[in-house]
């Protein structure tokens, strides 16, 4: 391990004894790595003692250059902020969750005056309500479909003022009972309204309070002998009975759950996460991690439990069912709320070997996916390896190009390309410092050297393609 870097030998000493997220930088001000501490100056020189690390970690020490770290009142504040940092920054050396935007959430427009219902893939900071994301596209199916049938609730796109009807004619979907048709105002803002906190409720898996609260309103229109409204209500509260008595039920209350299970092999892992709700199990998440090589099942328990719940601690579940304990259980319990359990045997362990096995099967089926895309990858590698007598698979490759507009303004070009695939986080473009006129064999020259004199070691291509000269 090399010795303390100059920029970080001071703060060593100033750093001080209280909680807070430390921040490590390689040489190009990039950040590597992001932690917390409930004493930051244990915490951070101890990573420059070189004891009882394991590889990854001292590869990462190795690269560190600079290092900043931001003060916290408590541990817990110090948690949160670094699962915010790890998802802004995404380091290089920090198990991460795969970004959610390829998942689809189902979003409900409160912000509107009759709010609508309908599946995203994009999040925004609108006002609206997003659940998920749904990992399970057909079980995302079938709740729009339930939603639509018991609520009302319009999934068009139509832009409904307040005060006169904005259309004349509802559409086909108010024929079929599934929208209660506010374009034509068949349906006041204020009933509208409490289907639309039904509807919230339920996704939420409180189904009892939506049966009260259906009841309530049933009644009502009893009372006003509007018995053909009542009978509708009656309807939803069976409907909402009958899913509750499905053989998917697997406790009697009507509180929500977490069941998680995490499996890992080699530098791929899974989480799944099972969502009870109201005793039933209605959804399944199933989340991919990065850079999780070398590291227990504990250190990626611990990451996937700050990164998941960071955005969802005003709405923890019941109970959280661990598959393993994460490194650093008590503060991480403190922090949830004291939800945290890990069941050693009974129909809880159970059901963590539900989602242990949904983990196992994901990992599995990515591997596969990986194979095929390898084979349409590989056979061109290795054919330009034979062409070109390589004594290695040119699994990094680099292309370069130069141009010049009218004999000046000289620049270059670098595609990256990774097992027969472009990385284009690793392109790059160079406007030339030091040639003059049109001379492609120094510019080549001068985008060579710039180029590799700044690159990591593990970034070094296998073969650098030039296009120049004559």
């Amino acid at each position: 391990m090399q010795g303390i870097p100059d920029k970080v030998k001071p703060k060593l000493r100033l750093i001080p004894v209280s909680p807070g997220v430390y921040i490590m930088k390689n040489t190009s001000g990039n950040i590597i790595y992001i932690g917390k501490a409930k004493v930051l100056r244990n915490r951070v020189r101890s990573y420059f003692r070189g004891s009882s690390q394991n590889p990854k970690t001292i590869e990462m020490v190795n690269k560190i250059a600079d290092m900043e770290y931001i003060l916290t009142k408590t541990e817990n504040q110090a948690l949160e902020l670094e699962a915010n940092l790890i998802k802004k920054h995404r380091p290089k050396y920090n198990i991460q969750l795969k970004d959610d935007k390829s998942k689809p959430f189902i979003k409900v427009t409160i912000k509107e005056p009759f709010p609508q219902v309908l599946v995203t893939r994009e999040l925004k900071k609108d006002g609206s309500k997003y659940f998920g994301p749904y990992t399970d596209t057909k079980a995302l199916r079938k709740t729009m479909r339930i939603l639509e049938w018991i609520f009302p609730i319009r999934t068009c796109t139509r832009t409904i003022p307040e005060g006169e009807p904005a259309f004349k004619r509802p559409c086909i979907n108010f024929q079929l009972g599934k929208c209660s048709a506010p374009c034509v105002g068949y349906i006041s803002r204020e009933e509208y309204k409490k289907n639309v906190t039904a509807l919230i409720q339920f996704i939420k898996g409180r189904n009892q309070d939506v049966i009260s609260d259906l009841t309530l309103r049933m009644k009502e229109y009893s009372a006003k002998l509007n018995f053909e409204e009542a009978a509708k209500f009656r309807d939803k509260i069976g409907n909402i009975q009958k899913l509750n008595r499905s053989k998917n039920m697997f406790f009697t209350d009507e509180k929500n759950r977490d069941v998680i299970g995490v499996y890992q092999e080699g530098n791929k892992a899974a989480v799944a996460v099972l969502k009870i709700l109201s005793g039933k199990l209605l959804n399944k998440e199933i989340y991919s991690l990065n850079n999780t090589e070398g590291t227990t099942l504990a250190q990626i328990m611990e990451a996937f439990l700050k990164q998941y719940y960071s955005s969802k601690l005003k709405e923890l579940p019941f109970r959280i069912f661990l598959q393993t304990e994460p490194e650093d259980l008590e503060t991480l319990n403190k922090w949830l709320k004291n939800k945290l359990i890990t069941p050693k045997k009974g129909d809880n362990k159970a059901l963590i070997t539900i989602a242990r096995e949904n983990a196992f099967n994901f990992v599995e089926e990515e591997k596969l996916k990986y194979l095929r895309k390898s084979n349409r990858t590989i056979f061109p590698i290795k054919e330009l390896k034979d062409k070109l007598n390589l004594n290695k698979l040119p699994r990094k490759m680099i292309c370069i190009d130069i141009s010049t507009i009218q004999g000046t303004d000289t620049v270059s070009s670098l595609v990256f390309f990774e097992n027969g695939k472009p990385k284009k986080k690793n392109y790059r473009h160079f406007i030339m410092k030091t040639v003059k006129g049109q001379d492609d064999f120094a510019s080549m020259e001068e985008t060579m050297k710039r180029y590799l004199i700044k690159i990591e070691e593990n970034e070094k291509p296998d073969l650098i393609v030039i296009d120049g000269g004559k």
